[in-house]
């Protein structure tokens, strides 16, 4: 079984085993909705690439990006933008590699996320990326396995130029039940992860300023969301004090 695989799986991808779907229905069972979560990051991913590029973004840094399968971020981008792949796990790099390998626009490198300097210095990284302009750093589905949050998102701040976004979605029991808020507190405790409120990640957010849409539902955003429930909540900040991204309703 492979973290990676697991959640191609869930994502409807094929490069996946026997194992790996086994696993991915266990983890449904322990968690369910996580297969819808996966499929929401998803559009989230697809429906943030055209928001950011009316905004004039064209560079994407994903960071614990899985597997590039199965309708991911170079293949939803348009001719000429940048997408740089971030995973710590060799397997996952190194595939990623393989399957973005002869594009001039897109790399795939082993990093840690939480060292940003080291990531703005990979020569792959720097072959495509211009740390000049602005950049969308992406976390999704990533930051519940992060400790310090509010100093890692400050590092990401400093090293992205004015004009930036950062993309994120986190596990959260703040859209649901209080069955579904038992259930994901154990799975936490057993993954050891960390779910967090919208009030603790706002918090978090120190020199990056929530963009007018607010926090919502990885389902729904950029629309406030519906009422259903959802393992986690998704938002948008930006590295500036210009124009929003989204006009802020009501």
């Amino acid at each position: 079984m492979h973290q990676a695989r697991v959640w191609d799986h869930l994502l409807g991808g094929a490069l996946n085993s026997a194992v790996d779907r086994h696993a991915a229905s266990v983890l449904e069972r322990e968690l369910p909705g996580t297969t819808r979560l996966a499929r929401a990051n998803r559009r989230f991913l697809h429906r943030l690439v055209g928001v950011l590029r009316e905004r004039g973004i064209g560079q994407f840094l994903e960071l614990g990006s899985g597997l590039p399968t199965a309708g991911h971020l170079h293949q939803v981008v348009a001719p000429g933008e940048v997408v740089v792949y971030v995973d710590n796990d060799p397997a996952t790099a190194a595939q990623g590699r393989a399957l973005v390998l002869g594009s001039a626009d897109t790399v795939a490198v082993e990093a840690d996320l939480r060292a940003p300097a080291t990531i703005f210095a990979h020569p792959a990284v720097r072959r495509v990326l211009d740390p000049s302009r602005p950049v969308a750093v992406l976390m999704l589905h990533v930051l519940h396995l992060v400790e310090d949050v509010p100093e890692l998102l400050h590092r990401y701040r400093l090293a992205v130029a004015e004009g930036s976004a950062l993309a994120v979605s986190h596990l959260s029991p703040d859209y649901l039940a209080p069955a579904d808020r038992a259930r994901l507190a154990r799975f936490a405790a057993a993954q050891r992860c960390t779910p967090r409120s919208r009030a603790e990640f706002r918090s978090a957010l120190l020199d990056w300023r929530l963009d007018g849409a607010g926090m919502s539902t990885p389902d729904t955003w950029p629309d406030p969301p519906t009422g259903q429930p959802s393992l986690a909540f998704c938002c948008v900040a930006r590295a500036d004090f210009a124009s929003e991204l989204i006009p802020a309703s009501g």
